[in-house]
């Protein structure tokens, strides 16, 4: 009924009404999903077709609504969002299609359109907007400056630059296309390109440690970029953000970091579905992970760790930091299977079996503990680890009341350990308590 409703509304050109009702139908959809024995008796007319179609029907509705009130973000993220439920929905591909090319963005109406005709190869107004775009495109390689292939080239050589550690010769480059860039005529091809520019020679500065030099060109990203419609899936915008957050909070000022970092997560993760590999995929979840984990969203963290590991299984770290995620997120048994597995790929060994020892220590399982502590004094000289696995073991004797044990590790700890306030507190327990006396 509320589908109907939308179409209705729709028809009668009651946009925001419409709305309503698709995202009711949406709602029915999670309701029935999460407890379908509610609706024994009746099943909801939105989902007799079932779930996934209507679900698919409201987004794309949703965003013919959105479309006609002009709030083209909101309509491409739904659009996304149908075809996210259904790969292969010819109608949302077309709408999407047709969208990007209004919104002069040729390249992803062309990609949209292709997934058309590869299901109805004689769609005759894909093939009509094809050719146009076609031309368009062509028309747009001759119309290109000379100065803005000059801009062009040289961000592509300051980008090898950078690649292979050259900072400063990368810089010399960027410089030169920047001021080449602001010599020409604004727009959306000028001001992408200036950004990637902006964006490049920031993070040289910031490599380099000019952080007021590295903010500048991060902020001047944002501008460029304000009057894109860049919706919610744009990495240079999302990168900006992320790159500003990370300005900020390597000044200190992490007040400021929030905003930036918090607008970056929803543009890195939108980019993920149009990378163009996996490795790309990869760098955009990777800086949405940190930004969760700066503001402490460490489930989100979590998540965006583990998609890269689906992505990137044989890439070396992951497993391990796949684990420290799980610690942050306080997931212990996700945790400790994941430092398992990175010692089963013999990567962080070490300091796995450590993290291991103490997942098992805080639940009081001390004397596996000591075993995992131990083993990682096995695989480690490093004075970190002889102080703090000593210290551990220390206190597992101790609980479970191995004291001439829980002397000699807290011993160990000692001389090993800086001079810490933790340092005294076991030199006078080893001195005072009556039960270490004498050991």
């Amino acid at each position: 009924m509320q589908y109907q409703i939308g179409l209705f509304n729709l028809e009668l050109g009651k946009n925001e009404e419409a709305l309503k009702a698709f995202e009711s139908v949406l709602k029915l959809c999670d309701d029935y999903e999460s407890s379908p024995a509610d609706f024994a008796v009746t099943k909801p007319e939105a989902v007799v077709l079932g779930v996934d179609k209507a679900r698919r029907q409201a987004y794309y509705m949703k965003a013919q609504a959105f479309e006609r009130l002009k709030k083209f973000p909101e309509a491409l993220k739904d659009y996304k969002k149908a075809l996210a439920v259904a790969p292969d929905f010819f109608g949302a591909h077309f709408s999407l299609a047709e969208l990007y090319y209004k919104l002069g963005r040729l390249d992803s109406a062309q990609k949209h359109f292709r997934k058309v005709l590869e299901t109805e190869p004689e769609h005759v107004q894909s093939l009509t907007y094809m050719k146009v775009i076609e031309e368009k495109l062509i028309a747009r390689e001759k119309r290109r400056q000379p100065s803005l292939q000059k801009v062009l080239l040289l961000y592509e050589a300051a980008l090898r630059d950078y690649r292979t550690g050259e900072k400063k010769q990368a810089q010399k480059k960027l410089l030169e296309a920047t001021k080449v860039a602001k010599k020409l005529k604004s727009n959306s091809e000028v001001r992408i390109l200036s950004a990637q520019v902006a964006l490049l020679l920031g993070k040289t500065y910031f490599d380099t440690d000019e952080n007021e030099k590295a903010q500048q060109n991060f902020l001047y990203v944002l501008e460029l970029l304000s009057e894109e419609k860049t919706g919610e899936s744009d990495p240079i915008l999302g990168d900006g953000y992320f790159h500003l957050g990370s300005s900020y909070e390597k000044k200190g000022e992490n007040e400021k970091a929030v905003a930036p970092y918090q607008k970056s997560v929803p543009l890195l993760r939108g980019a993920v579905k149009d990378a163009e590999n996996a490795v790309q995929a990869a760098e955009f979840l990777v800086q949405s992970a940190r930004a969760n984990r700066f503001l402490s969203r460490h489930d989100e963290e979590l998540s965006d760790y583990l998609q890269v590991a689906r992505l990137l299984p044989t890439y070396p770290l992951i497993s391990f930091i796949c684990a420290e995620a799980a610690m942050r997120a306080d997931k212990p048994a996700k945790a400790a299977e994941l430092f398992k597995k990175s010692i089963e790929q013999k990567v962080k060994i070490a300091e796995s079996f450590f993290q291991l020892g103490k997942l098992l220590f805080e639940r009081g399982k001390y004397t596996d503990a000591i075993v995992y502590f131990e083993t990682t004094l096995e695989q480690t000289s490093e004075e970190y680890y002889l102080a703090a696995c000593n210290y551990y073991i220390g206190h597992a004797y101790y609980a479970i009341e191995f004291y001439p044990e829980a002397v000699a590790a807290w011993r160990e700890y000692i001389k090993h350990a800086k001079d810490t306030k933790t340092r005294e507190i076991i030199e006078k327990k080893l001195a005072e308590d009556p039960k270490l006396k004498d050991k």
